[in-house]
């Protein structure tokens, strides 16, 4: 018991100072009840405006992305490949960022208007692509997996 109790306060003592406190402009994001899923559980997704779709020349404002279940936040809108001011309406193939759980991914691919950025590859896979699997990695420039 007296070890017990000596390696709880050593641990209270020492532990900030060994771990490295938290200092508040590093504190997690503080959860309520209502805020959902804590900030890990959601994905940066880039979807492009349809030409002639629902969003072409609709403001993000306007478009009602963030009531879509699963879509915490529209972080930015690209065209040509530079970030424009989110107030400006959107036109045929911009990307807009979302950061998105699963199903807010699910709702985004459903919905009418957008289109994932590499649809047209998918499309390459045939009729068999459910059975395949793409994947996207990002490597440093410095990788020995590049050359």
């Amino acid at each position: 018991a007296l070890l017990f109790v000596l390696g709880l306060v050593f641990s209270v003592a020492l532990g900030p100072v060994l771990l490295g406190g938290r200092t508040g402009g590093d504190a997690p994001l503080e959860q309520t009840s209502d805020s959902g899923p804590p900030l890990e559980a959601f994905f940066l997704v880039s979807i492009s405006v349809d030409p002639h779709g629902a969003f072409d020349g609709l403001k993000l404002s306007q478009a009602g992305f963030t009531r879509l279940p699963g879509i915490r936040s529209v972080v930015s809108l690209v065209r040509n490949g530079e970030a424009v001011d989110m107030s400006e309406a959107m036109v045929a193939g911009d990307l807009v960022v979302f950061r998105a759980s699963a199903e807010g991914i699910v709702a985004l691919r459903a919905t009418r208007g957008l289109r994932l950025p590499y649809e047209a590859e998918l499309q390459r896979l045939g009729a068999r692509r459910r059975s395949r699997a793409v994947f996207e990695v990002e490597l440093l420039e410095t990788s020995g997996l590049i050359g």
